[in-house]
This record gives C-alpha cells, sequence and structure tokens, in this order.
C-alpha cells in the first residue's frame, strides 16, 4: 500500500468531504452483529468515528502516522498504525471491514486474503470511494481541465481504479445490491480551494515541478466564477459482499 496522503495530512483531515448517513444505515442493514469493526486506511477517522456509533469496538488503522496524529479520538476506537494487507488481528475478529476512499492502493490479491482471514463468517465487507466533484456546468470544465490535462502525469496509476469505479478490482465473492448515494456540501471557494490541495497529484506536482498548480493554473479561474456558496457533489460508488467461511 503506498502513502501518499502523510505529507498533506492536516489538509486532508480539514478538507476531505464527509460520507452521507445512507451509506452507514446501508452498512448496519448488512450486519447481524455489531461487536467489532475494522476501518482500513481510516485517514482521519471520518468513517471509524461513523461506525463508533453502533459497534462496541472500532479498530482503525493507516499506514500513515500523520493520519492517525489527526484522527478524531474515541473510546471506542483504537487507531493503529498498520499495512492493510498485513496485520496484528485475530483470525474470526470482525462483523464489518470498512474501506473509505483507498482501495485502488493496496495489493488486492494479499488485502483480500487478509480480510477473509479477520473476518467472522458471514461478515459484511464493503469498500466506497468517490468521483470527481461536480459543481455546476462552468466550473466542472475548469475542474475536469485541471484532473485531467494539468495534472496528467501527477497522478498514480492506481487512480484509475477511482475513476473506474473499481469495476476493474477482482473481489473474492459475489458482490451484492449497493444504493446509489452521492455526498453533498454547501461550500465556499476556500474550501475548494482546500480540498484541490489534498490531491496526491497536487502534492507530487508541487514536489516535482516546484510550482503550486493551484495557484499558477485555477484558482483565479475558480474565484470569478464562485460567487458566495455553491453545492457540491461528489457521486459515491460502493462494492460490497457477504464474506462466506
Amino acid at each position: 500500500m503506498k502513502d501518499n496522503f502523510s505529507a498533506q495530512a492536516n489538509l486532508y483531515a480539514r478538507h476531505r468531504p464527509t460520507y452521507p448517513p445512507e451509506l452507514f444505515e446501508f452498512l448496519l442493514s448488512h450486519c447481524k452483529h455489531y461487536d467489532t469493526a475494522w476501518d482500513v486506511a481510516t485517514g482521519n477517522g471520518q468513517a471509524a468515528v461513523e461506525l463508533a456509533k453502533h459497534f462496541k469496538k472500532v479498530y482503525a488503522t493507516d499506514i500513515s502516522s500523520q493520519q492517525i496524529e489527526n484522527a478524531t479520538p474515541l473510546d471506542n476506537i483504537t487507531y493503529n498504525v498498520e499495512q492493510a494487507e498485513v496485520t496484528s488481528f485475530k483470525d474470526n475478529t470482525f462483523n464489518l471491514i470498512t474501506v473509505a476512499q483507498a482501495l485502488h492502493w493496496f495489493d488486492h490479491d494479499k488485502f483480500f486474503n487478509e480480510v477473509i482471514r479477520v473476518a467472522k463468517p458471514n461478515a459484511l465487507f464493503a469498500a466506497w470511494g468517490y468521483s470527481l466533484i461536480r459543481v455546476d456546468p462552468a466550473i466542472n470544465i475548469v475542474i475536469d481541465f485541471f484532473y485531467k490535462s494539468i495534472l496528467k502525469n501527477s497522478w498514480d496509476e492506481e487512480r484509475t481504479h477511482v475513476d473506474d469505479e473499481y469495476s476493474r478490482i477482482n473481489m473474492p465473492y459475489p458482490l451484492i445490491q449497493t444504493p446509489n448515494l452521492q455526498i453533498q456540501l454547501k461550500w465556499d471557494i476556500e474550501d475548494m480551494i482546500g480540498y484541490l490541495h489534498s490531491w496526491s497529484a497536487v502534492q507530487r506536482h508541487i514536489k516535482k515541478h516546484k510550482i503550486n498548480p493551484v495557484i499558477k493554473f485555477i484558482e483565479d479561474k475558480l474565484r470569478r466564477l464562485w460567487l458566495n456558496h455553491k453545492i457540491v457533489r461528489f457521486p459515491i460508488f460502493i462494492k460490497a459482499f457477504i464474506i462466506k467461511k
């Protein structure tokens, strides 16, 4: 698993969108027991905090110690720095295993072997991500050009799995039906600029070219188009299955 977010862990914690309640309602509806959950690549703990409202114990792991340091502490969440593919958990531990916006970074064969090992029989596995942010037609054109052209050579190859909504990742069990959901938020321009700075490709571009591409190529255009607040949307895609053992 790659660590592309330690350098901007604080930005990630401040500017990444949270997930809608309907997503967690879907997860809970497919869980028979609510003892233990594992949130993999937890980042700043967004999903873990929601799971902690329903599960007795949540274990949240990430390979980035900086991300863990920015995570939200709760009494029933244990945060650990661990690889997704090799963990210290015992066999048959979890009722639910989740991965939010991170499955594309994993070694999938090794990771799913670990998922099967640590999951209890009939546990639910769910991985989700969100597609490119949508605002309005004029702003979408600016964002799309920035994403596809300016940052074309700064994205990791794994990012294409997000563009494909994980359709090319082989799952070890048949997928279950999932709802059509989206994240919808009311943002001002500073929210948008902060979010763009949290992109791994932006940080890689800065490191390679010594130029901030947000400031150079997109910020002024967005500020001219972004009056007051706007509704931003992130389409969510979900891949989920029941682990039969």
